[in-house]
């Protein structure tokens, strides 16, 4: 009886097992479902050459409604589309300029449009605490929920 009792339960917990392909398969399907997304990141590069820190900030709603905002050293620009205008704004020189847009793919946006395990060695999801997975890299954890 206990045998046939641990069977089922191994049974049932491979039912609810959560695969790492199929984490990526999902993904890639689809990583924002909407034509409205709020994004923010930030992103750490260290080299030799020292240490540079960016900023990437995306809100869109709708196809014809985007600002972004990139901020780093070297860089300090906002940019607001709204139809077929666009306004760009130089945040250190405080200068803008309205611009004819045609609908092409803003630099920030392409930022939108990732999937952090396309790449790299990850670990199979492991069930951490109340439906909230943990997936491992060699210097990366991703939380699911």
């Amino acid at each position: 009886m206990k045998k046939i009792f641990f069977l089922f339960l191994l049974t049932l917990s491979q039912s609810y097992a959560l695969s790492l392909e199929q984490v990526r398969s999902d993904l890639k399907k689809s990583m924002v479902s909407a034509d409205s997304v709020e994004v923010k990141m930030e992103m750490t590069v260290n080299s030799i050459a020292g240490q540079l820190k960016t900023t990437v900030y995306v809100a869109q709603k709708g196809i014809e409604k985007c600002y972004t905002e990139i901020r780093n050293d070297q860089i300090q620009q906002r940019s607001v589309v709204n139809g077929d205008r666009i306004k760009i704004i130089d945040l250190k020189n405080k200068t803008s300029k309205v611009l004819p847009y045609n609908g092409e793919v803003l630099e920030a946006q392409t930022y939108t449009n990732f999937n952090p395990l396309a790449s790299g060695n990850w670990s199979e999801p492991v069930f951490f605490s109340d439906g909230v997975y943990l997936i491992k890299d060699n210097s990366s954890i991703v939380y699911l929920v």
